[in-house]
């Protein structure tokens, strides 16, 4: 009735991760570990920004997965080039929700977007 063989074409390959995509994973990381020593020698405001920063950065992750200029900012000319050199706008945190959620049709849950939120604005609040 069912044929071994059928069931893994409906199963789709994955891709293996990109160097970039690699690199952005472990800078995230690493700022999420930095808020965590932070926290633990209570310097809490650095705590909250080192921690914001890995939540930006780890939610470019899909983005620059699925392709590298999704995560640059339309506000400048996107160049292949200038984004392998570091030099490129990144998109903001809102563009990276609308991208999650419209190109990628992943968005955030209202329950991680709400308390996302929160520390947004706390750290804002912090640093401004």
């Amino acid at each position: 009735m069912f044929d071994g063989d059928d069931s893994a074409k409906d199963v789709p390959k994955q891709r293996e991760l990109s160097q970039d995509v690699l690199a952005l994973i472990n800078n995230g990381l690493e700022f999420l570990d930095k808020a965590r020593q932070e926290l633990e020698t209570s310097k809490l405001k650095f705590s909250i920004v080192s921690f914001w920063t890995a939540v930006e950065i780890l939610l470019k992750v899909p983005l620059a997965h699925e392709h590298w200029s999704l995560v640059c900012s339309p506000k400048k000319p996107i160049k292949k080039q200038a984004y392998l050199a570091g030099d490129f706008q990144s998109v903001t945190y809102e563009e990276t929700r609308e991208r999650l959620k419209d190109v990628l049709e992943k968005p955030l849950d209202k329950e991680t977007n709400d308390a996302f939120d929160k520390v947004r604005k706390h750290r804002n609040r912090v640093v401004h």
